[in-house]
């Protein structure tokens, strides 16, 4: 080794092929570890000696993870997805953990950062290697992601009911994506101290939503709330639906409107509309679910990363589908709902089957 390298990647090639071919679970395995670990021991002995590993940062990985009895090669499973790392050296942060299960799709960006580049043009993972001087509030950060459409006379009180951080037990960010509002909707929303992003025209409640978890994921959230801006729906419940994804229990949780029976104000039409898609998606999941179309929705850093919403006018059954199919645990809690007073719903109702049936059935058939 001629060279001082300012980025040292060890990946554990011959780990991996034994968790394939033999399974996670056969002592030949558990001897393989050893082996490797001896091995690198012995390697980063021989470049301290030399000095070659001065101002170096050292990452030891595998390109995935071995998952449960013997592993495949999708990628995308809940054992493969989730990526056994080890930083070490020049800008890791001395002594610093990251308990929660990180993910194959946070190495590529990492590796890029470590080397002074901008992430892959695609990538949706986050950054393993904040500055070592980064503050924790910023590492412990929640984004709430409010999509608006002429919503100026809701949304001034949607954001004044948002928790304080000490009431979240958490640093929160207000994200609002402004749907090309011909309204003051942007204008309240920096009144009132929330970050805004704008389209300059109207695309979508999906493609607002898009907007904005692609925002979250920029700011390096640990979790993401999304909430309608319609006013029916408590941001004061913003702890009750994050508690599942914080604790641990769950990757992507709903707020249901119907765990506690048929909600007050909601029209028999609505309610029948919502009984009809849940099902189907109930169905479709090989699970109960109890609320299809919620717009109250919390998402824990691996399912921030791994969700794609690829259907502009509409994203809620489609997304459900999607997080679980990439092996997300799902979670319900209930939540109150209070009928919509003023303005005029993102939803069209006698376009919502014609357009949301096709991309649930594209989504079931991997399109």
């Amino acid at each position: 080794m001629e060279e001082d390298p300012t980025l040292l990647v060890l990946q554990l090639i011959s780990v991996d092929q034994t968790g394939h071919a033999r399974g996670s679970y056969n002592g030949e395995y558990l001897t393989r570890i050893e082996a490797t670990d001896a091995l690198i021991g012995e390697f980063t002995a021989w470049l301290e000696e030399r000095g070659l590993l001065e101002g170096t940062t050292l990452l030891v990985t595998s390109d995935h993870g071995q998952g449960r009895g013997i592993g495949g090669h999708g990628h995308l499973g809940p054992g493969e997805l989730q990526v056994p790392c080890i930083f070490w050296g020049a800008g890791v942060a001395r002594g610093r953990r990251i308990e929660e299960a990180r993910s194959i799709i946070d190495i590529a960006p990492t590796i890029a950062c470590a080397l002074g580049l901008p992430p892959p043009e695609d990538s949706v993972g986050c950054i393993l290697l904040p500055p070592a001087a980064e503050p924790p509030e910023k590492r412990d950060l929640v984004a709430v992601v409010i999509p608006a459409h002429n919503e100026a006379e809701n949304l001034r009180a949607i954001l004044s009911r948002v928790p304080s951080p000490e009431q979240a037990g958490t640093p929160l960010r207000v994200v609002v994506v402004d749907d090309g509002s011909t309204d003051a909707t942007a204008e309240v929303a920096r009144a009132m101290g929330a970050e805004v992003i704008s389209h300059e025209r109207n695309r979508g409640l999906g493609a607002a939503l898009r907007t904005g978890l692609h925002r979250a994921r920029d700011l390096g959230a640990k979790a993401a709330v999304y909430i309608d801006s319609d006013g029916e729906y408590d941001p004061r419940e913003i702890p009750r639906v994050l508690a599942p994804v914080l604790s641990g229990d769950a990757d992507y949780v709903l707020g249901s409107r119907f765990k506690r029976g048929w909600p007050a104000g909601m029209r028999p039409l609505r309610r029948a509309g919502n009984l009809v898609l849940t099902a189907a998606l109930s169905f479709l999941a090989g699970r109960l679910i109890s609320d299809g179309q919620t717009g109250f929705r919390a998402f824990g850093r691996t399912a921030l990363e791994v969700a794609e919403i690829v259907h502009d006018f509409n994203y809620a059954q489609v997304l459900t589908l999607d997080l679980l199919r990439k092996g997300m645990r799902l979670a319900e809690v209930p939540v109150s709902y209070t009928p919509r007073v003023r303005g005029r719903s993102f939803v069209r109702y006698h376009q919502y089957a014609w357009r949301v049936i096709p991309a649930i059935v594209r989504e079931v058939l991997g399109d």
